[in-house]
């Protein structure tokens, strides 16, 4: 089913990120066991529900006991069950693939096949600034395949992404347009106009980054699909002539003025001595504004869930939801944004999606200064903004280096 080159390939990949401080790889045969059979059983359904699930590869059951000195819990089972297909597609729904993968180890009568030992609990929220849940198993040489969508499958080393299979073949990882891209050089004019960047500086920005990032895990864990369109007030009146504002929004909370307060609270919790504060309850007050903006970014991806676009100015303020995109069509150039290419090439052919992208299109291709994210209902988040009147750039999935929540 998957062809040898395409298993060499992610046995080389392994070995390079693994370095010299690999103390196990994964052998030829256990690798393709794992793809092949996480693959077949990640496009069965369970009571017309799709399977996700995650699967470790373990030199031995061994390992499973040092999964505590490295953060996380795991179980094992009194009998190690049969790896197949039949067997993963029925324990599936007891384990949130997120959190947790099936660990399988080599049989001992015959070490070429697989059987599995028991389960790895790796809740760990990772380093994101609000509490975005990040997959990382451990300990740190596990290869781990996970299904989060049906046919198609993410490797990890560890918690680092090695590659994804999907349809189209294997493709390594790319870093989200919050890196720096034009993307986020049309984000960071806007945001460094902001009284609070003036005020606090890089730290209000990077900050401002994390919350979008949330932003877009919630609208995508969702699994509904949707369009935000990011949109500088200033523009406000010639964007309003593109779109009809089904449910305009007469009050509702401003994200700016929230990731300010907890930006200050953050330095002052990092730096003490360079940023004094009035006592307002040290960590608390922290947690409090943290959790302030998990809730609105989860509220905002909420209203993205209604037929049409909702619309967030560059305040983080939201102006409308199900709201009609109504731009003619564009008839410039789309391409696709890669890293490290200056003059990216591979242009993008707009039939292959669905109204809402070329919705999106057109709208963009009207608004130099905004930004599009188009979720689709199987999980990739679109970004889509333009870098003259004649092109627009489009990153494919700007989630593509975190774990699908």
């Amino acid at each position: 089913m998957f062809d040898d080159s395409i298993v060499m390939r992610i046995l080389d990949l392994w070995q390079r990120e693994a370095g010299a401080d690999c103390c196990f790889a994964p052998s030829f045969p256990h690798l393709k066991s794992v793809l092949e059979t996480v693959f077949v059983a990640s496009i069965r359904r369970k009571e017309d529900k799709a399977i996700q699930l995650g699967v470790s590869l373990l030199l031995s059951a061994a390992l499973l006991d040092t999964a505590e000195s490295h953060g996380s819990m795991a179980v094992t089972f009194h009998r190690p069950l049969p790896f197949t297909v039949d067997t993963l597609v029925s324990l599936a729904p007891s384990f949130d693939p997120v959190t947790t993968s099936l660990a399988a180890i080599p049989c001992a009568g015959t070490p070429d096949q697989l059987e599995i030992a028991g389960a790895i609990f790796s809740h760990h929220q990772g380093s994101h600034r609000f509490n975005a849940t990040r997959f990382a198993p451990t300990p740190l040489d596990i290869l781990t395949v996970s299904a989060k969508q049906p046919g198609q499958l993410h490797l990890f080393r560890g918690g680092e992404m090695i590659g994804s299979f999907t349809p189209d073949g294997f493709t390594r990882p790319s870093s989200t347009p919050f890196t720096e891209s034009p993307l986020t050089a049309t984000l960071m004019k806007q945001v460094t106009s902001h009284p609070e960047y003036r005020e606090i500086g890089a730290a209000y920005w990077f900050a401002y980054l994390d919350f979008l990032d949330r932003l877009l895990l919630e609208s995508a864990r969702r699994g509904h699909g949707g369009t935000i369109i990011w949109l500088p007030e200033a523009i406000l009146p010639q964007a309003t002539r593109l779109l009809e504002p089904r449910i305009p929004l007469e009050s509702a909370p401003e994200g700016a003025r929230h990731l300010a307060t907890f930006s200050r609270l953050d330095c002052h919790e990092q730096h003490p001595d360079q940023h004094p504060m009035e006592q307002t309850g040290g960590g608390t007050a922290i947690q409090v504004s943290r959790s302030r903006l998990i809730k609105l970014a989860q509220m905002l991806a909420q209203l993205s869930r209604v037929d049409g676009a909702l619309i967030l100015s560059d305040r983080l303020r939201p102006l409308s939801f199900g709201s009609v995109l109504t731009a003619p069509t564009w008839k410039g150039e789309i391409v696709s944004w890669r890293d490290g290419e200056m003059f990216p090439s591979l242009s993008v052919d707009l039939a292959k999606f669905g109204t809402r992208h070329s919705s999106a299109v057109n709208f963009i291709g009207l608004c130099h200064s905004a930004v599009a994210f188009v979720i689709s209902q199987d999980g990739p988040v679109a970004g889509l903004t333009s870098k003259s009147p004649e092109v627009i750039y489009w990153w494919p999935d700007c989630l593509s280096q975190l774990w699908r929540v």
